[in-house]
C-alpha cells in the first residue's frame, strides 16, 4: 500500500508540475515572440518612414530614387546587420535592393506577400527561424515594397535555455520531493506496519505484544485501541487457557478418583466369584464393594449438583436462619456426638436471602470438613451476622489448620488436604468445589483464613444489600 501511495502521489505531482512547466515555457515563448513582433514592426515602420522621406527628397530634385536605392538603404542595412536584420526592396516583382548576407538564406517574405497596403508579418517556423515584415510604401511610391527580415535564433536559443533550466530545476525539485515524500510516507505508515507486525505476532500466539503510544493524534488513538484489544485478547486467552488447564486437571483427577473404587470393586467382585469364602469373608467383601459404590454414588451426586447449580443458578428467597441452622445441626449431630465435638450455632440474622437447599448443602459441607479436620472434643462455630450492610455466614473450627499452599488449592475439585482421612470418610474432594459454585450462584465470596495449628475460618460474604433491611441482592449468574 505504501508503494502504491508513493507512486500514485509522485506521478500526480510530476504530471501537474511538468504541466505547469510546459505552460510556463509556452507562455514565455509566446511573450518573447510578441515582443519580437512589436519590435520588428516598429523597426520596419522607422526604416520605411525614413526611406520614403529620402525618396521624396530625391524625387523633388528630379532624381530617380530607384538609381540611388542602394545608397539610401546602405546605412540601414549596416545598422541593423548588427541586430541580425536584413532588408529587401521590391518594385513590382523586381528586387532593387538586398542586404541578405547568405544567399542560401530563405526569403521568408516574397514580394507576393506585399500586394496590400497593410503590412504583413510572417514567421518561418523551421530552422533557421526568421521573422519577416513586408509593407508597401506610401504614394507616390506605392509600387515599392520594403521587406525587413530578422533572425529569431537568439530568441529561440534564450527560450531553449530557459526550458532546459526549468526542466533541470523541476527534475531536481522532483527528486527532492520524492525523497521527502518517501520519508513522510515511511513515518506515516510506520504505525500501520507496527500494527501489522503486532497483529501477526498476536495471531502467532504472542499475546503480550503491544504498540508504542506517542502523542494524541488519530494514530495514537489507534495504538491505544489496539493495545486495549490486545490486552482483552490476552486476558481472554489466559482465561481460556486456565479453564482448559482446569478442565484437563479435573478430567485427570476424575479418572484417578474413579480408578481407585473401580479397582477395589472389580477386585472384590472377582474374589467373590473365584474364591471359596466363608460367610464372614463374603460379608466383608460385599461391605467393601458397597463402601466403594457409596463413594462413587456420592461423587456422582456432587458432580450432578454442581452442574445443576452452574446451569440453573439460585432462587433468592427469604430463608429463616434459625430453621436453616436447625436442619444443619440435625444432619451433623450424630457425627459430632460420636467424635465428642461441640457444635455451636449463632443466628445473628433472622433472615437470609438465598436458596434454602443450596445454603444448607454449603453449611453441611463446610461443617463436615471442619469436623474431619479437628481432633476429638473439637469446637465448631456456625454463625450468621450482618457486617457493613452485607450478610455473612461463617464456619470456624479449632482444627489443625492449613498451610498457604494448601489454602491456594483448597477449592480445586478432588483436592484433599488430608488424603488418607478423606478417603476413609468416603470423601471425593468435591465438597469445597461445590461450595464455590453455591457461593457464585448467590453472587457471594467464599473466603478462607487458616494457619497450621490454629484452625480454619471459612466466610461466605454475600453482596451489598443482602441484609434483611436492604432486601434481596441481585444474583450473579
Amino acid at each position: 500500500m505504501k508503494t502504491r501511495t508513493f507512486l500514485t502521489t509522485l506521478l500526480l505531482f510530476l504530471l501537474f508540475f511538468n504541466g505547469a512547466i510546459c505552460a510556463v515555457t509556452v507562455f514565455s515563448l509566446k511573450s518573447s515572440l510578441d515582443t519580437a513582433k512589436e519590435q520588428r514592426l516598429a523597426e520596419h515602420y522607422v526604416v520605411a518612414s525614413a526611406l520614403l522621406q529620402d525618396m521624396r527628397a530625391l524625387h523633388s530634385r528630379g532624381s530617380d530614387p530607384a538609381a540611388s536605392l542602394a545608397q539610401l538603404m546602405r546605412p540601414y542595412g549596416q545598422f541593423y546587420a548588427k541586430r541580425s536584420g536584413e532588408f529587401l526592396v521590391y518594385r513590382g516583382q523586381e528586387c532593387l535592393y538586398s542586404s541578405i548576407s547568405d544567399p542560401a538564406a530563405p526569403l521568408v517574405a516574397p514580394a507576393s506577400l506585399a500586394q496590400t497596403q497593410d503590412r504583413v508579418l510572417t514567421i518561418q517556423q523551421t530552422a533557421p527561424f526568421y521573422l519577416c515584415v513586408a509593407g508597401r510604401l506610401s504614394a507616390p511610391f506605392q509600387d515599392y515594397v520594403l521587406v525587413y527580415q530578422s533572425s529569431l535564433q537568439q530568441t529561440i536559443s534564450g527560450w531553449g535555455q530557459l526550458c532546459r533550466l526549468l526542466y533541470l530545476a523541476g527534475a531536481v525539485f522532483s527528486l527532492i520531493l520524492a525523497l521527502c515524500l518517501l520519508l513522510l510516507l515511511n513515518r506515516l505508515f510506520r504505525p500501520l506496519e507496527q500494527i501489522h507486525a503486532a497483529s501477526q505476532d498476536i495471531a502467532n500466539g504472542e499475546y503480550g505484544k503491544r504498540l508504542p503510544q506517542r502523542g494524541r493524534d488519530e494514530l495514537a488513538g489507534v495504538a491505544r485501541s489496539f493495545n486495549h484489544m490486545a490486552a482483552e485478547i490476552e486476558a481472554q486467552m489466559t482465561a481460556l487457557n486456565n479453564a482448559a488447564a482446569q478442565k484437563q486437571q479435573f478430567a485427570d483427577n476424575l479418572a484417578h478418583e474413579l480408578r481407585t473404587p473401580l479397582t477395589a470393586i472389580y477386585g472384590y467382585a472377582e474374589y467373590l466369584q473365584k474364591a471359596a469364602l466363608t460367610e464372614a469373608d463374603r460379608q466383608a467383601a460385599t461391605g467393601y464393594i458397597l463402601s466403594e459404590c457409596r463413594r462413587l454414588q456420592n461423587m456422582a451426586a456432587q458432580l450432578l449438583e454442581t452442574a445443576v447449580i452452574r446451569a440453573d443458578g439460585a432462587a433468592l428467597l427469604p430463608v429463616d436462619t434459625a430453621a436453616l441452622f436447625a436442619a444443619v445441626r440435625h444432619t451433623l449431630l450424630p457425627k459430632a456426638s460420636k467424635m465428642g465435638a461441640q457444635l455451636t450455632f449463632r443466628a445473628g440474622l433472622p433472615t437470609l436471602y438465598g436458596d434454602r437447599d443450596l445454603l444448607e448443602s454449603l453449611l453441611i459441607n463446610l461443617a463436615d470438613n471442619a469436623l474431619n479436620a479437628c481432633p476429638q472434643h473439637a469446637q465448631i462455630l456456625v454463625e450468621a451476622s450482618a457486617e457493613g450492610g452485607r450478610a455473612v455466614l461463617r464456619v470456624q473450627d479449632n482444627g489443625r489448620g492449613m498451610t498457604g499452599e494448601e489454602l491456594a488449592r483448597v477449592k480445586e475439585a478432588f483436592y484433599r488436604v488430608d488424603k488418607a482421612r478423606s478417603r476413609a470418610a468416603g470423601g471425593a474432594g468435591l465438597g469445597l468445589a461445590l461450595c464455590e459454585q453455591i457461593a457464585a450462584a448467590h453472587g457471594a465470596e467464599l473466603l478462607f483464613a487458616s494457619a497450621p495449628g490454629r484452625g480454619t475460618t471459612v466466610t461466605l460474604r454475600f453482596p451489598s444489600g443482602s441484609s434483611p433491611l436492604a432486601g434481596p441482592p441481585a444474583p450473579k449468574g
